[in-house]
C-alpha cells in the first residue's frame, strides 16, 4: 500500500485515490459521533448560506456550524463533538458548515473516495482501508497555517496504514499537551477535548457519497 499525508490547504492538486479527511478538532470528530447519535447522514457545506439553504429544504434537519470556533448564530448547534453526542438526532439530517474540514472536503471531493477520520473512529477507518492500493491522508489544518493535533494523527494512521504498531495512548497524550488543544481551551472549547481523544467512540467508518456523509460497513 501507498500512503501519502498531505495538508489540503495548500496541496495544489490531489491524486485520484481513496482520501481520508482528517481535522481531529473537530469536524471528523463530531461529524462520526452525529452518525452515532442517530443522523441519517450529515451533508457538508462550504458556506452559511449554503447551510441554511440545505437545511430549508430538508424536513427535520440539525444545523451544526462555526466559524473560527465559534458557534454560528442561529444554528442549532456548534461544531462541537461533546454537544453532538449528547444531542438526539434519530431519524435527522444533520447539516455541517466550519472553518477548515468542510471547506477542505470541497476540494477534494472529485478525487476519489473519501473517509472521514478521527480518533473516535479510528479502529473502523484502519479496517475499512486495508485492501486499498492507495491512501491519501488530507489534514485540514488551519487558515493560518497546520494543526499540530492533525499531523499527530495522520502519521499515526499512516503507520498503522502500513502495518507498524502505533501507541495510540501515547499518540493522544502527545496532541493533549499540543497547540491545538491549548488554542481550543483558549476559545472555549474544553469539553471538546476529552471526546475529541478517545479513540473508537463509533465502531464504523463514514464515507462520502453523493453529497452526503454516511455510516459504512
Amino acid at each position: 500500500m501507498k500512503v501519502s499525508v498531505v495538508e489540503g490547504r495548500r496541496a495544489r492538486s490531489f491524486p485520484n485515490c481513496t482520501k481520508v479527511l482528517v481535522d481531529v478538532y473537530r469536524s471528523t470528530t463530531t461529524i462520526p459521533l452525529a452518525l452515532k447519535a442517530g443522523a441519517k447522514c450529515v451533508v457538508p457545506t462550504l458556506t452559511v448560506a449554503e447551510a441554511r439553504s440545505v437545511a430549508s429544504s430538508i424536513r427535520n434537519s440539525v444545523t451544526i456550524g462555526e466559524r473560527y470556533g465559534f458557534k454560528i448564530p442561529g444554528f442549532d448547534l456548534n461544531n462541537s463533538p461533546f454537544d453532538v453526542a449528547a444531542y438526539d438526532f434519530q431519524g435527522r439530517t444533520a447539516i455541517i458548515t466550519s472553518t477548515n474540514g468542510t471547506r477542505v472536503l470541497r476540494r477534494i471531493q472529485d478525487s476519489g473516495e473519501i473517509f472521514i477520520a478521527s480518533f473516535v473512529n479510528l479502529t473502523a477507518t484502519i479496517d475499512a482501508l486495508k485492501a486499498c492500493d492507495e491512501v491519501q491522508i488530507v489534514l485540514s489544518g488551519r487558515p493560518d497555517g497546520s494543526a499540530d493535533e492533525d499531523i499527530r494523527f495522520g502519521e499515526a494512521l499512516r503507520s498503522a496504514l502500513l502495518g507498524e504498531q502505533v501507541d495510540v495512548e501515547k499518540v493522544i497524550s502527545r496532541v493533549s499537551r499540543g497547540r491545538g488543544t491549548k488554542r481550543l481551551i483558549i476559545i472555549g472549547g474544553r469539553r471538546d477535548i476529552s471526546v475529541s481523544l478517545t479513540h473508537d467512540l463509533a465502531d464504523f467508518p463514514c464515507k462520502y457519497e453523493d453529497g452526503k456523509i454516511v455510516k459504512c460497513s
